[in-house]
């Protein structure tokens, strides 16, 4: 049997290469259309003020209730938000949270898509607070939404 050797000009690798999409997923949410997926609020942020009670909830001084909210995972969190306007102008005004809201919405997004409960509004502030890497110390340009650390 005849050995046959082919030689291919690099620049004709590249060219055959780089075109080639690899199938690799990294999921992140670079390609998510979360925003059309996973709506925050629906446009009720900008509705009147509430005329209904949190209940029980509403006896308490407004920084126990936003300690309380601040200890809840975000899924359960945003559940409480959708309870009526009341319950929706209370997580408002957990500044935590109205930073999320503010500046990572998307992470809010897919938070509630994969339902991740292992950690609280506080935690996930602080973790987007920091810019280290939980591991390394370096610059943590992703943040890992299962157990909310920086990589």
């Amino acid at each position: 049997m005849e050995k046959t050797d082919i030689h291919i000009n690099r620049e004709d690798y590249l060219d055959l290469y780089a075109d080639q999409k690899l199938g690799i997923v990294d999921f992140t949410l670079d390609d998510a259309d979360l925003e059309t997926r996973c709506p925050l609020d629906n446009g009720l942020q900008d509705s009147p003020q509430p005329q209904q009670s949190a209940g029980q909830l509403d006896m308490l001084p407004l920084e126990i209730i936003t300690s309380i909210l601040l200890t809840l995972d975000l899924p359960t969190l945003t559940t409480f938000r959708l309870t009526n306007r009341r319950a929706m102008a209370l997580v408002s005004s957990i500044y935590q949270y109205g930073m999320v809201l503010k500046h990572c919405p998307d992470i809010l997004r897919a938070i509630i898509s994969i339902n991740a409960n292992s950690f609280d509004c506080m935690t996930l502030y602080q973790v987007l607070s920091n810019r280290k890497c939980e591991t390394c110390h370096r610059f943590g340009s992703y943040l890992y939404l299962v157990t909310c650390k920086r990589v």
